[in-house]
C-alpha cells in the first residue's frame, strides 16, 4: 500500500493563511508530521490559484523539500 499525506490543502484555514502570507513554517510542520507518520508521498493542494498558481506551487515545493525527502504530488 502507498500512503499519500493530504493535509496540505488550501481548504484548511491554517494552510491557506500560510500560503497567502508565504509563511513556510505551518506547511513544513504538516509535511514533516505526515512523513514521520509514514506517508510515502506528500500531496500539495494549492486549489484553483489562477493568478499566481505557478509561483505558489514552486514556493510550496521548495518549502516542503527543505524538510522532507518524500516525493510530492502536485494538486490543483
Amino acid at each position: 500500500m502507498i500512503i499519500i499525506g493530504e493535509k496540505i490543502s488550501v481548504i484548511a484555514k491554517k494552510v491557506r493563511e500560510a500560503m497567502n502570507a508565504r509563511d513556510p513554517k505551518p506547511i513544513q510542520e504538516l509535511a514533516l508530521a505526515q512523513w514521520k507518520a509514514g506517508a510515502h508521498f506528500i500531496d500539495l493542494n494549492i486549489g484553483p490559484a489562477e493568478d499566481n498558481g505557478e509561483d505558489l506551487m514552486k514556493w510550496m515545493v521548495e518549502s516542503v523539500q527543505q524538510v522532507v525527502q518524500a516525493p510530492l504530488c502536485l494538486d490543483t
